[in-house]
């Protein structure tokens, strides 16, 4: 049995309140209760309402006798009830009084059930075991429903709420708008939890206050809120949210915004969510706009995505990225001193991806490495002697060579010395053998990445760009296959 002290330890074992002014009353309500429970006890109503102030957190249920000195039952239940956090603590009334106007009277005031004296044993553990078990029942509900700190439905519940509103409103639209309070790890540590905490309330508090046609808020997460409203068909709606942020912290505290509009009945609350987060990532790095909205373009975008996602170990394996390689070239002794290295991705479904499509996803998800190792590998394997082409079509461009083109008949060009033509690019390269140029007149070859020979001994080489290095020598190219030869000139730069 514990007299008038102060819970302070966590407890194994529930706690019981008795306030109760008869010693002998009180003892016998102590003796049946310490087996199961710790008993906390007071002689009257304002020593219980002490121990209710310091214990409350702890209490699970207070056994209050009515009539008593200094301050009686009701009194004890009024103040009790005028305070919100006691609210987790009910009370069984104990009377000898069979007055049905104090009952209903206690019962107004806030009691959950009561005992008649003399006490029966098995009575009143059952009713106190019960009414601990409905109470703690509905806690574990409420903690599971509403968010202690915001007032906001928990993420599930939220979900929940708006597939229920949704589902059932057959000619409403409806908007989900998603918050997230940017950098907000920074925060914690740069101002404190407790600090944080209430900006984090005051926030919720006030974006629900501003939005239109409010239907419900839910915290999706520490920094994360989603909230339903009515769908706005003024494109200017959204200035309301400008302000929210003002002077909550001693910062410039930062909010993005991303909304779904118009969400469609079938559509589960957390992929109208998903889909409002993914446009608020698309603003994530871009100074000065806080808003965006989720549109067909950001869905291409996200299943292009995906289909990268999925593919990109298939297609290391199949050889699908292309490597080519632009040369490099030393001003001061105007030689090749190196190149770089440029991966292109041939998709057998997709066909040409954009690197700027690609990359970016690979070096989110460190799939780089493994692409950064076979261009290693692939730029070992690189022949650069000579090659072997097909053109028909030949156009040649500098000053002192005449321009000319031919189709279906042999060409012969010079590239003078002097002119500083070092390069000569060749595009919509097809593959074919029949066609040469003079070994003896290619110096070296930059940005073949070569396939399978073909049935001759001839090098094969299909793609969309190759670069030669030629040194002022006369060239004849022969054939009929339709490539077009581009000199390149580089006066000092490439």
């Amino acid at each position: 049995m514990i007299q008038n002290d102060s819970m302070e330890t966590p407890q194994t074992r529930r706690a019981i309140l008795v306030v109760e002014d008869n010693d002998m009353n009180r003892e016998l309500l102590c003796a049946i209760l310490e087996d199961s429970f710790d008993v906390l006890e007071a002689e009257n109503g304002l020593v219980g309402l002490e121990q209710l102030e310091r214990n409350y957190e702890h209490l699970s249920l207070v056994l209050l006798d009515v009539y008593m000195p200094v301050c009686d039952g009701f009194e004890f239940l009024r103040r009790k009830q005028a305070e919100e956090r006691f609210d987790s603590v009910p009370v069984i009334v104990t009377t000898a009084s069979n007055a049905l106007e104090d009952e209903i009277e206690c019962l107004r005031l806030g009691a959950n059930d009561f005992v008649i004296k003399p006490y029966n044993v098995d009575i009143i553990l059952n009713r106190i075991n019960n009414i601990i078990h409905l109470r703690e029942s509905a806690s574990i509900v409420n903690q599971l429903t509403w968010d202690n700190l915001t007032g906001l439905y928990s993420r599930e519940f939220f979900f929940r709420h708006v597939n229920g509103i949704t589902s059932t409103s057959s000619e409403e639209t409806f908007d989900i708008v998603c918050c997230k309070i940017m950098n907000f790890s920074m925060l914690n540590d740069r101002y404190g939890k407790s600090n944080c905490d209430g900006m984090v309330r005051e926030l919720a508090s006030r974006i629900s206050g501003v939005l239109p046609d409010f239907m419900a808020g839910g915290r999706l997460g520490n920094e994360v809120f989603g909230f339903l409203i009515k769908h706005q068909e003024d494109p200017n709606w959204t200035q309301c949210l400008s302000e929210t942020a003002k002077g909550l912290m001693a910062t410039n505290l930062h909010l993005n915004f991303g909304i779904m509009e118009s969400i469609s009945r079938g559509l589960l609350a957390s992929r109208a969510c998903d889909r409002a987060l993914l446009a608020m990532e698309e603003i994530r790095d871009t100074f000065g706009v806080s808003i965006a909205w989720y549109n067909d373009e950001l869905r291409e975008k996200q299943v292009h995505e995906h289909v990268i996602l999925e593919t990109m170990e298939q297609a290391l394996e199949e050889h699908q990225f292309t490597v080519y390689y632009q040369p490099k070239h030393d001003t001061q002794t105007e030689e090749v001193g190196g190149a770089e290295a440029l991966v292109r991705w041939i998709h057998p479904d997709l066909g040409f991806v954009r690197p700027d499509h690609f990359i970016p996803v690979f070096e989110r998800n460190g799939f780089i490495t493994k692409l950064d190792l076979y261009v290693f590998e692939v730029g070992e394997n690189v022949e650069d002697t000579k090659v072997e082409v097909s053109p028909d079509l030949v156009t040649w461009y500098d000053a002192g060579v005449a321009a000319g083109r031919t189709a279906g008949v042999d060409f012969q060009g010079t590239i003078p010395s002097g002119t500083g033509m070092r390069y000569v690019r060749l595009t919509d390269l097809r593959s074919h053998a029949n066609g040469t140029w003079p070994g003896a007149d290619i110096d070296a070859v930059c940005g073949i990445h070569s396939r399978a020979p073909s049935t001759d001994t001839s090098p094969v080489y299909d793609y969309e760009t190759i670069q030669i290095v030629l040194n002022g020598h006369e060239l004849t190219p022969t054939d009929r296959n339709g490539t077009v030869v581009e000199p390149v000139l580089i006066n000092g730069t490439v």
